[in-house]
């Protein structure tokens, strides 16, 4: 969102626009955005990779379009070294759904975030 124009609605509204803390903030941001490049672990994006492949390379189906819920099945759990049939209480996981309404992190954007429930 292009600072000017926060600023000229600020304006509008009789309030102020730090810029001096805005430019302090953004080569900040610009300077940890640098030092996290190169940093990144594909790890876990291979297994993913392993884990599409042993699916047969069927992707998830994306609901997100046309639904905030859905109903779906597990088809697979990935730890850190790969697939795995169970997770143990307080584990860290991923769980990889046939379909979903969630978006996946993906370019830069930051994935939806919401509830995984099993019914009884």
């Amino acid at each position: 969102f292009p600072v000017e124009i926060t600023e000229e609605a600020c304006a509008e509204r009789g309030v102020a626009v730090d810029m001096e803390g805005f430019k302090v903030a953004m080569e900040e941001q610009r300077a940890q955005s640098q030092a996290a490049q190169g940093t990144v672990d594909l790890t876990v994006g291979n297994v993913l990779a392993e884990v599409a492949d042993q699916l047969g390379g069927q992707a998830t189906e994306f609901l997100g379009y046309s639904s905030l819920t859905s109903a779906a099945k597990v088809a697979a759990i990935v730890g850190s070294d790969g697939p795995v049939e169970t997770a143990a209480a307080g584990s860290t996981v991923q769980i990889v759904l046939d379909r979903t309404p969630f978006y996946a992190e993906s370019g830069g954007q930051v994935g939806d975030r919401g509830v995984l429930a099993a019914g009884g």
